[in-house]
């Protein structure tokens, strides 16, 4: 019935309109209007400019070879936001070593060992007291830092003499860096929403999921990477073998965790979303494994898998890289391609990198192979012509 109304006194005003511009037509001469303003050009980086990608649901980042950072995500107000659809410069220092993005928020690791993040802020994961930090923030960690990890409300930083410190939701909320009790020796962390795994120096990996306790894994031999989803995590070892193990809250009910092998071999990378697995094979070939409901797995299908599939499209892969349902790869000659979670319909990725693919049907914007993804550099607007 509104609908109808508003289109009844829609009807009713055009005559009244098409009079009083002929009225005006008629004193006064025809001008021309001025021509839209050109739609910014938007220039994309060359392959080999981009040394890796990091993602999560809401967010990707580009590190450049000259250690610059650029994410899709914008944090400034909206009265800053002059091109609200490019990629961000977050940092232009040129030494960052390591990108790292958590639910909301993200952290760049320097090549002197400083930590920097940005975003939000409301339980203390960035640092500090602003409930939002719009760029890169130096966050008060005493000592070098060698990896930073991020899981959903919370940040944590491996020191250099092994030790582990962490700000925003873990062990009640601290918004600045705290260091973890009883941990010593460790090489590597793995997080991701709820989930926390610590690899240690002696080899053991020990998780937990929230505040709970940190239990061994059990069924690992010689690990030598680890990576977390928010329900499970996984782990490789120098012979290339993989075995993975649930967090859900019951699995947590007992003394220690239990892997169990995966039917994949000759793995040198494993990278890790939040209910999918990749594996990079020493063949370069890329399989993939866990839920599929937004494509991620990369085969073609929406298919759950259980056991490891190929990766449609791709024999080349060189790095390998996950984040919420998205999954991304580096190739040999340098370019970089994705599949994953609302792909072809994002303006991350769709109206800014040039994907090829036609879009699915309405509403279907999930990239189900892998799509060629082109990062771009700062928008310019042409020059007017003369």
């Amino acid at each position: 019935m509104r609908l109808a109304s508003v289109a009844s006194l829609a009807l009713l005003a055009l005559p009244a309109f098409i009079a009083s511009s002929a009225s005006v037509g008629a004193c006064q001469p025809y001008r021309r209007l001025a021509d839209p303003p050109a739609p910014p050009k938007v220039p994309f980086l060359p392959p080999a400019s981009v040394a890796g990608v990091t993602l999560s649901d809401d967010d990707i980042c580009a590190r450049l070879v000259n250690g610059a950072v650029l994410c899709r995500r914008d944090w400034r107000p909206p009265e800053a936001k002059t091109h609200p659809a490019s990629f961000v410069p977050v940092f232009e220092g040129g030494d960052v070593q390591q990108v790292a993005l958590g639910g909301s928020h993200g952290c760049v690791r320097r090549a002197n060992g400083v930590v920097q993040c940005w975003g939000d802020n409301e339980h203390g994961e960035v640092s500090g007291h602003e409930l939002i930090v719009p760029w890169p923030r130096v966050v008060p960690i005493s000592g070098a830092v060698t990896q930073v990890a991020l899981g959903e409300e919370r940040s944590c930083a491996l020191l250099i003499d092994g030790h582990v410190v962490c700000w925003g939701t873990y062990l009640g909320v601290r918004r600045d860096p705290a260091q973890l009790p009883v941990l010593a020796n460790v090489v590597e962390l793995a997080m991701s929403g709820p989930t926390f795994c610590l690899r240690m120096k002696d080899g053991w990996v020990r998780c937990g999921r929230g505040d709970s306790s940190l239990l061994a894994v059990e069924g690992l031999a010689a690990p030598t990477q680890i990576v977390a989803g928010h329900d499970h995590a996984c782990a490789k070892d120098v012979t290339g073998a993989v075995a993975c193990w649930s967090l859900r809250k019951d699995d947590l009910k007992g003394t220690s965790l239990k892997a169990r092998a995966i039917p994949i071999d000759q793995v040198v990378q494993l990278a890790s979303g939040e209910a999918h697995v990749c594996a990079r094979r020493l063949d370069r070939s890329v399989l993939c494994w866990g839920e599929n409901e937004f494509g991620e797995l990369g085969d073609g299908t929406r298919v759950g898998r259980a056991t490891p599939a190929a990766v449609a499209r791709l024999t080349d892969a060189v790095d390998l890289a996950a984040g919420g349902r998205r999954t991304c790869a580096k190739r040999a000659n340098g370019a970089l391609v994705c599949w994953g979670r609302n792909l072809l319909d994002d303006a991350m990725f769709h109206a800014l990198t040039g994907l090829q693919s036609p879009p699915g049907p309405p509403g279907d914007d999930d990239s189900l192979v892998p799509e060629p993804l082109r990062v771009p550099g700062a928008l310019q607007t042409p020059a007017a012509e003369g």
